[in-house]
């Protein structure tokens, strides 16, 4: 029987490492199993055993479909609508009526949710898992090149194999995305590396509950694959019954206490600081209101991070044989972990997306590099000096004409949309206006004046009502639908703010008068100066070693700026000291680690994420990416990824915020050319 604890619908320690997934079944085994003969099917929502009646319908008999639904506290599936079989019997109710009238049929699960418990409960009964009840893996079937990769891995890394009581963690995600097909070829390299560096065996973590609900369903073939280098482990965050007991209690101390976002900032269990975290994953997936608790279901979000938190803090006190941790990215689900391991003095890093690889902090990233750009200017040479502001002056002109190759995550530029009808008020007030990020983009800010992007905003609002400005508010280009659901709530909060369209061009708001504008972290920061509009950030941002926007460090200097905003409206703007900074952030200055994926695969094609244009080079499916990464591979290839993943590594543990890294010359000179300058 699957290990199972009481409760609340969770998996207590089942590790689907360890356990046989031989009841989860490819079509092909479906077929040779059960050709011909009558099957039962029991469904927990609804549509989801359709693809499979679709798919064996010439090839199966279907007995019945059974929609069932589980009521957690009586621990019992109920039949909705009840099941008829046969004219003038009782209609069937519920999973003992079902089983009460099945003549040995097998039966399939269909099911991401409760199917721990759906199968504990059919086992009692005396099924067996693989003789009497089997699941449909359809996520990922097994194909000849996934079997050439698996045996590829074994091949290779095998012989690297350590059995150690010490661990180390990497993230176990599906392979049934493009994405995460190149997670199975980099976690390979990086997992064996951190064995191999701390003598440990490879464990995962799962990094989304849902996966604990899918797991068995699609990745039988991903279990397989990830096994073939060396893991040999997952760990698990879902509740059992006591933890969720813990924290529901803990809630329950709190939530007199809790009634604004800075209330929640301070939260701590053991000694360690999880407001910042949970605030700012809130902000990732929820619509977070300006009067916290009437957030949209608060209380229960707030109880779902508060029982991984209790679940992830007893892993960690319970093993003390954790020697390193990597994360995909560090945030949401993984921030809680991040913040533990850093406070129990593990070294904790994260490979984001392909494209940084960063040694990681408590609460917030580490981007202590921006206070020294001045520095850095300084120490290059008068030559590199004079080039790097010719650049940085025909880069910025080009951005603020709509190019975007510095600002690779913006499709369309703002600065390329032409001025459209008057956007703002016509008066004689001072013209001010809030610039937020995206909702989703809080986790990567660091340290905040106001501690998140919640609190700036409430802050502002309050500002409002107690000043004579004009106040706007335009949300980010980037922005969906939440931000402009959190966004609507808050000016319908503060009705002096008023809302612009937010493809409105910021040169035709200069126009119109605006003279102030706030962010936290943006780019408006250098782009809005050059325009002629002031910006006042709220907390570290790539602009604060200079003096061209306004950088408070406390509330008190914040609103000291604010109440001056008219003595200060007729400011000059030093257009060097923006130069300096642009030479320096988009030229000079080597960002930690650009793109870990050039580690792991000899061309952009098949790094972890590839642009539309790319993906056309590429047949469609992402078993190619396996396919491709196999012919591209050799011997003298995967030395060298070794060395470069040990490189990769030692930078990250060496980096130091007050070193001028220099871009790499290649780099320099690209730019430079496509500036149309020399590169002699």
């Amino acid at each position: 029987m699957i290990p199972i604890n009481e409760g609340n619908g969770n998996s207590g320690p089942f590790d689907y490492m360890q356990y046989p997934l031989d009841f989860c079944l490819y079509p092909d085994e479906i077929v040779e199993r059960f050709s011909g003969k009558e099957v039962i099917v029991i469904s927990l929502a609804k549509g989801d055993s359709d693809a499979f009646i679709e798919t064996f319908k010439d090839k199966l008999k279907i007995k019945c479909v059974a929609q069932m639904k589980y009521n957690p506290k009586l621990r019992s599936f109920y039949c909705t609508p009840a099941l008829s079989l046969e004219e003038g019997k009782p209609p069937i109710t519920n999973l003992n009526g079902l089983l009460a009238v099945r003549k040995d049929e097998p039966i399939f699960l269909f099911t991401r949710i409760f199917w721990l418990e759906l199968i504990e409960q059919l086992e009692r009964k005396g099924l067996v898992r693989g003789e009497d009840v089997f699941m449909w893996e359809k996520g990922y079937p097994m194909t000849p090149i996934l079997k050439k990769f698996i045996e590829h891995n074994e091949r290779l890394w095998k012989p690297e194999k350590i059995k150690s009581k010490n661990k180390v963690l990497i993230p176990f995600s599906r392979s049934s995305w493009w994405f995460d097909a190149g997670l199975n070829i980099s976690y390979a390299y990086v997992g064996n590396y951190l064995a191999q560096r701390y003598d440990a065996e490879i464990h995962c973590f799962l990094r989304a509950l849902i996966l604990e609900r899918e797991l068995i369903t699609t990745t039988r073939t991903t279990r397989d694959i990830w096994r073939s280098f060396n893991t040999v482990g997952i760990f698990s965050y879902e509740c059992d019954r006591q933890q969720a007991e813990r924290a529901k209690e803990i809630l329950e101390n709190i939530w007199p206490s809790l009634n604004t976002w800075e209330d929640l900032r301070k939260f701590e269990l053991e000694g360690i600081n999880f407001g910042y975290s949970i605030i700012r994953d809130i902000l990732r997936y929820n619509v977070p209101y300006v009067d916290m608790k009437s957030t949209p279901g608060f209380r229960g979000i707030l109880q779902r991070r508060i029982q991984r938190i209790v679940v992830f803090l007893d892993y960690f006190n319970q093993h003390d044989d954790i020697k390193a941790i990597c994360l995909c990215d560090g945030v949401s689900n993984e921030s809680y972990l991040r913040d533990i391991a850093v406070a129990h003095g593990i070294p904790t890093y994260a490979l984001i997306y392909g494209t940084l690889a960063l040694k990681l902090e408590i609460g917030t990233p580490n981007n202590g590099h921006f206070k020294f750009y001045k520095k850095f200017f300084e120490q290059l040479s008068p030559k590199e000096q004079e080039i790097g502001l010719e650049w940085a002056k025909k880069s910025l002109d080009a951005r603020l004409q709509g190019d975007t190759k510095d600002i690779k995550y913006m499709s369309k530029s703002i600065y390329s949309v032409e001025a459209g009808e008057r956007a703002l008020e016509q008066n004689e007030k001072l013209k001010v206006i809030i610039c937020p990020h995206t909702l989703y983009d809080d986790i990567h800010c660091g340290w905040s004046v106001f501690g998140s992007m919640i609190e700036w905003l409430i802050h502002l609002g309050e500002l409002s009502n107690k000043t004579d400005y004009d106040w706007y508010l335009k949300i980010h280009p980037n922005a969906g639908q939440r931000d402009e659901s959190c966004l609507s709530e808050f000016v319908k909060h503060y009705p002096r703010i008023k809302m612009v369209k937010k493809w409105t061009s910021p040169k035709q708001m200069r126009e119109e008068g605006v003279r102030f504008a706030f962010t936290m972290y943006g780019t408006l920061g250098h782009e809005y100066p050059a325009l002629g509009i002031q910006v006042i950030n709220a907390g570290n941002n790539p602009h604060i070693a200079f003096d061209f926007c306004h950088n408070p460090k406390t509330p008190e200097e914040f609103d000291d700026i604010v109440s001056r905003l008219p003595e200060l409206a007729d400011q000059e703007v030093d257009m060097q000291e923006i130069y300096k900074f642009y030479c320096i952030h988009y030229l000079y200055y080597k960002h930690p680690s650009r793109s870990p994926a050039a580690a792991f695969f000899r061309r952009p094609e098949l790094y972890w994420w590839i642009t539309d244009k790319q993906r056309e080079t590429l047949p469609p499916g992402i078993v190619n990416r396996h396919k491709y990464y196999l012919n591209d591979w050799s011997p003298e290839f995967h030395d060298i990824t070794k060395e470069k993943v040990a490189e990769l590594f030692k930078e990250m543990d060496e980096r130091r915020d007050g070193i001028f890294y220099r871009n790499d010359e290649k780099i320099i000179k690209q730019k430079l050319k496509e500036a149309g300058m020399s590169v002699e």
